[in-house]
């Protein structure tokens, strides 16, 4: 058997974790929002994907998606 060497091997990168959890909260909200408007382009259908009213789907949309909706508009 060959022997394993380590000067090949890069360090694990650790990600840095949320200290709370309405961080936490807001990080996968904010994920599950921007995949889903990504995917579907339009607050109705994020609404249904997420199942949450297309009001509420609207509001989370221009909070976390700005960057996306711009693109899109120009």
């Amino acid at each position: 058997m060959s022997e394993i060497t380590t000067d090949k091997v890069r360090p694990f990168t650790q990600l840095a974790l949320p200290s709370t959890l309405d961080e936490a909260l807001d990080q996968t909200k904010r994920m599950l929002v921007r995949n889903s408007y990504q995917t579907n382009q339009s607050s109705r259908k994020v609404a249904s994907d997420l199942g949450i009213s297309q009001t509420k789907a609207s509001r989370l949309i221009r909070e976390y998606c700005a960057d996306l909706v711009s693109k899109k508009d120009s």
